[in-house]
């Protein structure tokens, strides 16, 4: 027989092939089962006896007596053999078929009673056999319930031949017996089939569970061991606020011995001003986060750590499992970053004023020098000699200029405080300013300048104009100056299938030496020239290449010496095609020219250093519908424009007492003032400043030295935009 075979149960079929350890389990609770059923039978032995000594032959009921006794004894030395048997419960199946074999030996034994002891004679007698049978075999339900196929055939065997016995004597009483007996038969069927099968769900379910709670101990061991092996400290703590684990690291890191600090507190670890804080923490029921916090040691030192908090759901409550990491050394790298970060700071900062005092320092004598020498040599009548020593001081003063605009571009991306305004822009007009602006010198030295206008014209490129025209007039003045007498100077664009132009800047002139090449683009240094008399700071190049790689483009050159140098920039191409625009007008207008009819208007000008104020008061004498009002003090400056209320305030930033962006701030908060317009003339030329400005609410922002030009440039747009109110009187 197989004990492999299920009953359905409930509208649930069990598994036709059980786990071996349901099956090994339904095995040994039948041997354990077995003492207590042998004894069992052995009294029924016993009591059949008693019962039927006297009504049927004694020799009979004695020999099945003994042969009963010997069944069962021998089914018990069967039973302890098993139990002995190493390992426990053994597997194998043969233990199965024995104890089946034993089963089906003492069925047969008690249908051998009906069979053998029948007492024809007496109803009694044989009623009460056929009830000892009965309660055998009620009995055998609950020592043989965990094997199906064990109770059935137990259970017919044996009742059976009680049924057919009584059948057969054919009387009234004994067939209601025959009957009852098959009624009896039927009912523990059922009732032994539904006992098998509640048993083995029972075992099934317990087999599950001892599975599921075996996993468990596995996983929570295999879970103790990567905690173990963690590098970090590893703490599990209770919803009691109790370490529940902790990691051999915990106790290296905490000066603890391993025994302390399970059932310990938490905050035992912590100290006692982050107490609070912890506890607000781990007051909810998950948690997920990490931070940066300090911990104690036992010796009540404390020291930053890097703490990973996670809730982990358990049946009986969620536990905390932290990571604990010593951060010291990083900490400590961090303070010293932070510490080097903020003198980096103080000294960019540093830095930034003193490029901005040098820059208001060097400009403000700069602008006599230029502005005298500009407006001496406008003076009609006045000797060649004199005019061309005016020319030179105005040069000088130029190239001064240049130097200080070139050493404070190159301070200013080496600080990374050079700001871009990259855009879609036309080519055309750019490359037509430069040509207006580098003309002039190029016909003093006699040079040609071939310029590639027709592609110039139709194509657009990304970058920032004012930068770009830097660097492009930068490229063609050097061309220009490092050329030879009656050379040229060509400019090609070329643009490229990756959306990239290249232009190239070819001269004629001397070129570059190759053991000079290698230093062309360091600051301060110039590779030709040096002993000559060609003009140049040695930084030029340099602020170009700056420039044109933080528009994401690129520079580069080849040169023959004695033949002449090609440079080349790549820019990117603008991604839609930029509107043309109108060439720009010349920079500089021509100030000998007869002034057009004006209206009258009247300046204010607010500046402390009288050589400005003089040198404004002859470039504004040129235009003689303006009517200048100076003052060299703030107050006496708000003091004239609320008396005299003029038609625009020309202002300077430095002042003493008020600076320029106080005088502004009253001008504007005072109702008869605050409508006229207000133009900065100051040395503060950072971008920085410029940016200030326009924020502070200036209607225009010039720059010194001053250039006549620009400064009636700005002015005329000042009343323009505010309606001149001069004229609107």
């Amino acid at each position: 027989m197989d004990i492999e075979n299920d009953p359905p149960h409930q509208g649930n079929r069990l598994k036709d092939a059980r786990p071996d350890s349901v099956r090994a389990e339904q095995l040994r609770l039948l041997h354990e089962a077995y003492p207590i059923a042998a004894l069992a039978s052995l009294v029924n032995v016993s009591l059949i006896g008693y019962i039927l000594w006297d009504v049927v032959d004694a020799a009979l009921v004695g020999g099945w007596g003994i042969a009963m006794a010997a069944i069962l004894l021998l089914r018990y030395l069967e039973v302890h053999r098993y139990r002995q048997a190493r390992p426990y419960p053994p597997a194998d199946p043969r233990w199965e078929r024995r104890f089946l074999a034993g089963v089906l030996a003492a069925a047969l034994g008690w249908a051998a009673s009906m069979i053998l002891l029948f007492p024809a004679e007496s109803l009694l007698h044989q009623v009460l056999l056929a009830f000892v049978l009965a309660g055998t075999c009620a009995g055998a339900i609950s020592t043989l319930s965990y094997h199906w196929q064990a109770i059935a055939v137990f259970l017919v065997i044996v009742l059976v031949p009680v049924i057919v016995r009584f059948l057969s004597v054919g009387e009234g009483i004994a067939a209601a017996v025959a009957v009852m007996a098959a009624l009896f038969l039927a009912g523990l069927l059922v009732s032994a089939r539904r006992i098998y099968e509640t048993h083995v769900n029972n075992l099934r379910l317990r087999e599950q569970a001892d599975r599921k709670e075996h996993a468990a101990r596995e996983s929570e061991a295999r879970f103790r061991s990567l905690l173990q092996a963690a590098p970090d400290a590893m703490v599990i703590v209770n919803p009691a606020g109790r370490i529940e684990f902790a990691n051999g690291r915990t106790s290296l890191l905490f000066g603890y011995a391993a025994e302390e600090l399970p059932d310990a507190p938490v905050e035992r670890l912590v100290p006692l001003r982050c107490q609070e804080l912890h506890a607000q923490d781990s007051a909810g029921t998950a948690v997920d986060y990490r931070r940066n916090l300090f911990a104690r040691r036992k010796d009540g030192s404390e020291f930053p750590v890097d703490v990973a908090l996670s809730s982990i759901p358990f049946p009986d409550g969620i536990r905390f499992c932290a990571a604990v990491r010593d951060v010291t050394e990083r900490w400590r790298a961090e303070e010293d970053l932070r510490r080097a970060k903020e003198a980096a700071e103080r000294a960019n900062q540093a830095k930034s004023e003193f490029l901005s005092s040098m820059s208001h320092e060097l400009r403000t004598p700069l602008n006599a020098i230029i502005g005298f020498s500009e407006l001496f040599m406008m003076e009609d009548g006045l000797p060649a000699p004199l005019r061309q020593n005016a020319g030179e001081i105005h040069k000088a003063g130029g190239h001064l200029l240049e130097l200080v605009n070139e050493v404070l571009d190159l301070a200013k991306i080496e600080a990374g405080h050079m700001a871009l305004c990259l855009e879609d822009m036309a080519l055309g007009p750019v490359v037509a300013e430069c040509r207006n602006l580098i003309a002039p010198m190029a016909e003093h030295r006699g040079i040609t300048l071939r310029l590639d206008d027709s592609a110039c014209a139709h194509t657009a490129i990304h970058a920032d104009r004012t930068r770009f025209r830097q660097v492009l007039l930068n490229l063609l003045s050097n061309a220009v100056k490092y050329n030879r007498p009656g050379g040229s100077v060509s400019l090609r664009a070329e643009s490229r299938p990756d959306r990239r132009l290249v232009l190239s800047v070819a001269d004629t002139g001397i070129g570059i030496p190759a053991e000079h090449q290698g230093a062309l683009f360091s600051p301060f240094t110039r590779v030709c020239g040096e002993n000559g008399r060609i003009e140049g700071t040695g930084i030029g190049l340099v602020v170009t290449k700056r420039l044109i790689e933080m528009m994401d483009g690129a520079i580069g050159y080849s040169s023959t010496h004695g033949q002449g140098s090609t440079f080349w920039i790549e820019i990117p191409l603008a991604q839609e095609a930029a509107p043309a625009a109108a060439e720009p007008a010349r920079a500089a207008a021509d100030a000998g020219a007869e002034p057009r009819p004006e209206a009258a208007c009247t300046l204010l000008y607010i500046e402390d250093n009288p050589i400005n104020l003089r040198l404004v008061g002859h470039m504004l004498a040129r235009r003689p519908h303006y009517r200048l009002l100076t003052a060299e003090e703030p107050r006496l400056g708000l003091e004239l424009a609320r008396s005299h209320l003029p038609d625009l305030v020309l202002l300077d930033i430095n002042l003493p007492g008020l600076d320029g962006y106080q005088v502004l701030e009253r001008l504007r908060a005072d109702a008869h003032t605050r409508r006229i317009p207000v133009v900065a003339v100051t040395a503060n030329a950072m971008a920085g400043d410029i940016e200030k400005g326009r924020e502070a609410g200036f209607d225009g922002y010039v720059t010194k030295p001053i250039h006549m030009a620009r400064l009636f440039e700005a002015i005329e747009s000042a009343l323009l935009a505010g309606t001149v109110p001069g004229l609107a009187r």
